[in-house]
């Protein structure tokens, strides 16, 4: 019942069920948890025992007193399953039932690190096009900047399959950290804004994962058009931040250099999966704060692309800070990102609004 503005009553329908969203997605290596509970104000105050079961789960998830967890292992396949609370009500027993949809999210069999690249530059280095270097605001430049994404050359299967492992462990960052929160917070409230801003990069990083990995196994998608503007605008995402982490790490071995103390291994200048994914998963979070919750995936690449692109472009500090807050993921907070150094920007032809993927030295094959 809630009171009307105009004064009296209004009543609605009361019907019993099962309350809590699970998580749609489920990450190979990475445990995925559930504990449901029933929505019932009127038996609040008994409290009924709950039994909770399912007429068939896979052989990774089990019932653990009121919570369905497990870890899928690599040959886990996404699937459906069903969840059935049974308990008394007024010595009558009441089964109440709901379809649980778990989407697998695998790990790409690549290596952990990018390696060397193996192709010279095919673009032409007679002709320069300065990038843009505004956030997309209007509809129209972003129609322009999809436009450019589409006019770039399609990437190999090996640089998807790099993608993907970005991708993906960027989204195991975030859905481990979401994972923190729920348990520090312990309430059955609303979710809070990072609880949301968490669900939508989790959101942003599996669906454009999902839609690079049907692209590599050549399966049939609904919209071909938003599949490549997306696939495209993740490799401008990742390609931007392995060259930052080329950056971060090049600049900090110059400083030790420059200091009289030897690289460490610690300072080692390899670009691996893990440091690339703590960079796209920070600037598709800042990403998600200034677009919304509302806002496309697209539009939240193609933003993370230009932040990646305005650090870049930003002149190099006076001194430089230690790396391990730049290396730290950040869900919601400030992108502390160190600049590209000048000489290894590329002066050859780009479409507007794109910066240059074939400055990284040896690191990635684009």
């Amino acid at each position: 019942a809630k009171k009307a503005a105009e004064g009296g009553w209004i009543f609605r329908p009361f019907h019993r069920r099962l309350a809590g969203t699970p998580p749609g997605v489920a990450y190979v290596g990475l445990r995925w948890t559930w504990t449901p509970r029933i929505w019932d104000p009127q038996g609040a105050r008994s409290n009924p025992s709950v039994r909770y079961t399912s007429p068939w789960l896979p052989m990774w998830l089990s019932w653990n007193e009121d919570s369905l967890s497990g870890t899928p292992p690599p040959d886990a396949q996404s699937c459906d399953i069903t969840v059935e609370a049974r308990f008394l009500q007024d010595g009558t027993e009441e089964v109440l039932s709901q379809v649980v949809h778990i989407t697998i999210a695998p790990m790409s069999t690549v290596d952990s690190a990018y390696p060397g690249s193996r192709r010279p530059s095919l673009v032409d280095p007679t002709r320069r096009v300065a990038s843009d270097s505004v956030l997309p605001q209007a509809t129209t430049y972003r129609r322009s900047r999809r436009q450019s994404l589409l006019a770039q050359s399609s990437p190999s299967v090996a640089q998807d399959a790099q993608v993907v492992r970005v991708l993906t462990t960027a989204a195991q960052l975030v859905a481990q950290e979401a994972q923190s929160q729920v348990v520090a917070a312990r309430t059955l409230h609303e979710p809070g804004p990072e609880l949301q801003s968490l669900a939508k990069q989790q959101h942003v990083l599996t669906v454009t994962a999902q839609a690079l990995d049907k692209d590599m196994n050549h399966l049939p998608d609904g919209s071909s058009h938003t599949s490549n503007v997306l696939a495209a605008a993740a490799h401008q995402v990742v390609f931007q931040a392995a060259r930052q982490v080329a950056a971060d790490k090049s600049a900090a071995a110059a400083n030790q250099i420059s200091a009289g103390i030897p690289p460490s291994q610690s300072t080692s200048t390899e670009v691996t999966v893990t440091d690339v994914s703590v960079v796209t998963q920070t600037a598709v979070a800042q990403a998600v704060e200034l677009t919304g919750p509302l806002s496309s995936e697209v539009d939240v690449l193609m933003t993370a692309n230009s932040l990646l692109q305005q650090q870049t472009r930003k002149p190099p500090p006076a001194a430089s800070g230690p790396m391990d807050d730049g290396l730290r993921p950040h869900p919601v907070g400030a992108l502390p990102l160190q600049p590209f150094p000048p000489a290894m920007h590329n002066p050859a032809v780009y479409p507007a609004g794109m910066q240059p993927s074939m400055g990284l030295p040896e690191y990635l094959p684009l």
